[in-house]
């Protein structure tokens, strides 16, 4: 089975054979038999924040129609991120007789940390759900926002609870809308499931009804006054102040913009037309750009600088393209970076604030 095809049920509270691939085995390098495993042993389950994971439980190997495990290390703590295995063909394991977890037991006893409450468990069962879920994510649901003279604006919501007198949805809202809604990331927002046609479906929120938004707690203060504040004082308290503010902050990302050979070749078209004179000039872009962020490298380690304004960049800007996203949209793609980051670095080049991977959490993460 494949996740990309299968989806989150078949993988969730499921013991999982994956495909040992080369990122994979440098994983899982200080358990037993991980030079000679062909495939890993994982345990699934649904981490409200971080999405769909599996826990290494040991390596192993097939052996005519089964499998061989080696034992477990139950002194380090590996977890696999979905997305870097959605494509490969895994194997379910069947455990109704209970062999597999009274193996593993202590590791798969110890996720209880991730359990929901029953209403988030009960709207994972609901496949009407399904095409509006992020599929690595599948608590995380598109919610179309409705509000009067504004136009229609998708966000990702997660799912918290549900009103079942009121036949709606309660979740917390991810993105920061573009328009001024009157709503903003990390609000409490209730929804609803619409169908227009018989194959015509939304969930959506009406922001004109009362209710319908309750405003999240913010810190009274801006991310450069968090900041100050924790400069002067370093203690756990003004840290945390500083990631809550971030929580619902926008911020700058500074990428390097990959294009296509058929957009270069339009740049290079144009620099032997006009030469040196291309101010007013623009290209139309015929493929995707590609965007990823920069890396800063400090002390041997690796970063990815994020700003709070352009004026925090200084000259660290002026040759890159700048992204706007939401903090919260960074933190994922940090957990899915291919690089091995230590974390975020927040306004490198003034005063700044490190966000340690520890905090975020990454993929294949001892």
């Amino acid at each position: 089975m494949k996740y990309r095809e299968d989806g989150f049920r078949s993988f969730d509270r499921s013991y999982v054979a994956v495909p040992v691939t080369e990122k994979l085995r440098k994983i899982i390098h200080a358990f037993h038999g991980a030079k000679e495993a062909e495939y890993i042993l994982t345990y699934g389950y649904i981490d409200h924040e971080a999405g769909m994971t599996l826990e290494v439980l040991a390596a192993a190997a097939r052996t005519g129609k089964g499998f061989r495990f080696w034992d477990q290390n139950n002194e380090i703590t590996v977890k696999i991120r979905i997305g870097s295995i959605a494509d490969l063909e895994c194997y379910y394991l069947d455990d109704d007789e209970g062999q597999l977890y009274g193996w593993y037991k202590e590791k798969v006893d110890d996720l209880f940390v991730y359990d929901v409450n029953d209403d988030v468990l009960q709207s994972r069962q609901m496949d009407f759900l399904d095409e509006f879920r992020q599929p690595e994510y599948p608590d995380d649901v598109q919610v179309c926002l409705l509000k009067k003279d504004c136009g229609v604006e998708g966000c990702w919501v997660r799912i918290e609870g549900l009103d079942e007198e009121n036949h709606r949805f309660l979740g917390t809202l991810l993105n920061e809308p573009t328009q001024k809604l009157g709503c903003h990331a990390g609000d409490r927002i209730s929804f609803f499931f619409y169908e227009v046609e018989k194959n015509q479906h939304f969930l959506c929120a009406d922001l004109d009804e009362d209710g319908t938004v309750t405003p999240a707690e913010r810190e009274d203060m801006t991310l450069e006054e968090a900041i100050q504040v924790f400069h002067e004082d370093s203690s756990r308290e003004n840290g945390f102040r500083v990631l809550r503010v971030l929580a619902y902050s926008t911020v700058l990302i500074p990428c390097d913009a990959t294009f296509s050979d058929v957009d270069m070749m339009s740049l290079w078209n144009l620099l032997k037309t006009k030469e040196k004179d291309l101010e007013g000039e623009t290209i139309e872009s015929q493929d995707n750009i590609h965007l990823t962020p920069k890396i800063l490298h400090r002390d041997g380690e690796s970063f990815i600088p994020i700003f709070s304004s352009t004026e925090a960049m200084k000259d660290y800007g002026k040759t890159a393209s700048i992204l706007e996203k939401p903090f919260m949209e960074v933190l994922s793609m940090v957990q899915h970076s291919s690089k091995k980051l230590a974390g975020i670095v927040v306004n490198p080049f003034t005063q700044s604030f490190l966000v340690p991977m520890e905090l975020i959490g990454e993929e294949g993460e001892e």
